[in-house]
């Protein structure tokens, strides 16, 4: 969850203790890496609640992150397109 009004924090240091914890597990950290959904954020992207366009913002944020992650990471999304598929292959780190 991005930054609001700071109860946000305990709850993003749970999601990485555990990803911290599982083999393969990233985090999707808006909290530390996308903007504060502050007031002046609120006031343009929100109606209540998240308009289309905060909605959109967002995306695009989750977006380039799970890309960053994926380039930096390569290996370990070499094969994902085979997920529920059947194939069991060996991709030469013994897995």
């Amino acid at each position: 969850m991005p930054k609001e009004d700071g109860s946000e924090e305990a709850f993003a240091e749970v999601i990485k203790s555990i990803a911290g914890r599982l083999r393969n597990c990233y985090v999707i950290d808006l909290y530390t890496y996308a903007p504060p959904y502050d007031e002046a954020f609120k006031k343009k992207y929100f109606c209540g609640h998240m308009n289309a366009m905060g909605y959109l913002l967002t995306a695009h944020y989750v977006m380039t992150y799970i890309d960053w992650i994926i380039r930096h990471n390569a290996d370990d999304f070499a094969f994902v397109q085979f997920i529920g598929s059947g194939y069991k292959l060996f991709d030469g780190r013994g897995s």
